[in-house]
């Protein structure tokens, strides 16, 4: 499959430079979006030429082995994943996977040192941020979808995939989904309810639920926006938002 592009090399620069890592471990980070109704993926990494090095290889042929959820790691993956990651001396690169009706999601990150659970739970945090990153990166800079063979999901198995729920954040004795922590987050930058709906892809009414049902947990139910966010002040959630989820722009 050939690759190049010169929208895609822009994009991948821009997400080089809006991730800001500055950990001398990290080999490169990669965010791809599988629609799994047409089989098309959009991708970004902050490395132009590795995207060049595994895109263009028959290896995009079996990218459903990397589509179970959870976080599934490289080298237990097969034989060709671990012999690519060899060309970039990478110690570790691992996946963390989550899909819903419409697309599959891949956060990747490679190293050259192996990742603790702290590691990848710390980035499975950021993915939210990272996804949304990148999506206005493709907004803006328009690359080519890559077709792809319809994703055949590999079984899970103990060997390839951590045991982490990466689907749930808990605060002392609350707990809020993926989605609801985007939401967070994004009413913390002050975004209206009908851009989160947007980036979500569900409809204003959708949304309003998802934040009142926010609010019910901070015992906030029916009031004011600054009530809202005055709880998430309280109980923390602000604060862990913001250092996790803060990346230069």
């Amino acid at each position: 499959m050939n690759v190049e592009e010169r929208n895609m090399e822009e994009a991948c620069k821009k997400f080089k430079s809006h991730l800001g890592f500055n950990n001398r471990n990290v080999i490169h980070v990669a965010f791809s979006r599988i629609d799994t109704a047409q089989n098309k993926l959009l991708t970004i990494c902050t490395d132009y030429n590795w995207h060049l090095e595994y895109w263009s290889e028959d290896m995009y042929k079996s990218v459903g082995k990397r589509c179970e959820e959870g976080v599934n790691v490289w080298n237990k993956i097969d034989e060709d994943h671990k012999q690519i990651l060899k060309k970039i001396h990478a110690e570790q690169k691992v996946d963390i996977t989550t899909s819903n009706e419409e697309y599959i999601d891949i956060l990747s990150l490679a190293s050259n040192q192996p990742l603790s659970v702290r590691s990848i739970l710390n980035l499975s945090s950021l993915k939210p941020q990272i996804g949304y990153l990148a999506q206005n990166i493709w907004h803006t800079e328009k690359p080519n979808y890559l077709k792809i063979p319809a994703p055949t999901l590999a079984p899970a198995t103990d060997e390839t995939l951590l045991n982490i729920d990466i689907s749930q954040y808990s605060f002392g004795g609350l707990t809020f989904s993926e989605k609801e922590m985007q939401t967070i987050q994004w009413l913390l930058q002050l975004k209206s309810i009908k851009e989160i709906a947007w980036i979500h892809r569900c409809s204003e009414t959708a949304e309003r639920k998802r934040i009142e049902s926010i609010k019910r947990k901070l015992n906030c139910s029916g009031k004011s926006s600054s009530y809202l966010f005055n709880a998430l002040k309280k109980s923390g959630i602000a604060q862990a938002c913001l250092s996790n989820y803060t990346m230069s722009q």
